[in-house]
């Protein structure tokens, strides 16, 4: 993984983006102590996959997990786990 961004105590924090070593996007946005914390949308072979909140790597809090263009989307809240609750498609 390529990352590029910025620091605080040699540790990814504030804004950034990481990308596989074939230069695909693989995350944009909020970091901490090297992890995804904050807003951020991760992404997976160049298609969106999630678009929300984050917390030491996990989806969690308000977000958008976009499926693939057969299935709908899913609107709601994250638990740390990264299980969706409160659901609307």
């Amino acid at each position: 993984m390529i990352i590029k961004g910025s620091m605080l105590d040699n540790q990814y924090s504030g804004y950034g983006k990481a990308y596989n070593l074939d230069g695909t996007l693989q995350y944009d946005g909020e970091w901490k102590d090297g992890k995804y914390h904050g807003n951020g949308k991760s992404y997976y072979n160049g298609h969106l996959v999630f678009d929300g909140n984050w917390n030491n790597n996990d989806m969690c809090g308000y977000g958008i997990k976009h499926a693939n263009p057969d299935k709908k989307n899913m609107i709601g809240h994250m638990k740390v786990n990264g299980k969706i609750i409160n659901l609307m498609a």
